[in-house]
């Protein structure tokens, strides 16, 4: 198993010790903070049960455990909050920054549910029937955008209020979605499942905002009927509300996929050490243009 590494600009966090060998996921109580520049431990936390992830995102220091978040200040590892959740397995949590001041998101105490914490702002929306897969914000800290276990459709709320915006289908299949995220100026949106990446286009979310900005209750109930009985789509939607998709070649391998620090540029990397670069091409799609195996390397 790969230890679990996350970096920051100062320094990186593990979930175990370097000097000491890693724990099984049964042990997994304790986190330790290095500095870089020294090579020295900076501090440790410790739980009461099993740490499912840990990141560092702006000046936090986020915990993530089944059923709680913990969020510390990383500058001396002061508890901000921490927060009570329904059961959280892939460690959900994200964190933006909205005119500099910090956006949180976390699953909710209820299943489906997901809660903001904004300044003083701490509220829930029910997002999904279903529990939550995967859920990410924009970096401006403005759109939140998430799936549930079905993995058949993707929707975008207003991070502010919990407002749904937009219901984007992916497809009629389940699905289960390792990643969604919004490029660097939330002019796309990718939704990435083991063996598909699908990409939204800015121009298709913008035509949602103006013509359906339905109330939460009014978007639960309408997409249930649509993805229950397939006989129509959500109220503003279009067959092909996906612009753009990018098959695994190799189905058998599951993958991830991000976009990367150039504009319209995505990267893929499967299971079976495949590092692929791919481009957004207006009317070609995804178009590869780069593959490197990284087990010659």
């Amino acid at each position: 198993m790969v230890s679990p590494l996350l970096h920051s600009i100062s320094g990186r966090i593990s979930l175990h010790s370097p000097e000491q060998p890693e724990p099984s996921s049964s042990n997994r109580t304790r986190v330790y903070i290095y500095d870089d520049s020294s090579d020295s431990v900076l501090g440790s936390l410790v739980f009461s049960s099993t740490v499912i992830r840990v990141s560092i995102q702006f000046d936090f220091l986020i915990v993530v455990l089944d059923t709680e978040t913990h969020i510390y200040h990383l500058k001396d590892l002061t508890l901000l909050k921490r927060v009570t959740t329904c059961s959280n397995p892939k460690g959900l949590a994200c964190v933006q920054l909205r005119n500099g001041c910090p956006v949180l998101c976390l699953l909710g105490e209820k299943k489906g549910h997901i809660r903001v914490i904004d300044g003083n702002r701490d509220f829930s929306f029910h997002a999904h029937e279903t529990a939550i897969s995967a859920m990410c914000l924009s970096s401006n800290g403005e759109l939140l955008a998430s799936a549930s276990v079905r993995g058949s459709v993707i929707r975008v709320f207003d991070a502010s209020s919990g407002k749904c915006l937009s219901v984007i289908r992916r497809g009629r299949m389940h699905a289960d979605i390792v990643n969604i995220e919004f490029d660097r100026h939330s002019q796309y949106l990718m939704c990435n499942s083991a063996t598909t990446v699908h990409i939204a286009k800015r121009a298709v979310m913008k035509r949602y905002f103006k013509q359906s900005e339905l109330s939460l209750q009014e978007a639960t109930t309408e997409e249930m009927v649509s993805a229950d009985s397939n006989e129509r789509m959500f109220k503003g939607l279009f067959s092909d509300s996906f612009s753009f998709r990018y098959a695994n070649p190799d189905r058998s391998k599951s993958m991830l996929a991000v976009f990367g620090s150039e504009p319209e540029s995505v990267f893929v990397l499967t299971a079976n050490g495949l590092f692929t670069k791919l481009s957004i091409d207006a009317e070609k799609g995804l178009v590869r243009y780069q593959v490197t195996d990284l087990r010659s390397c």
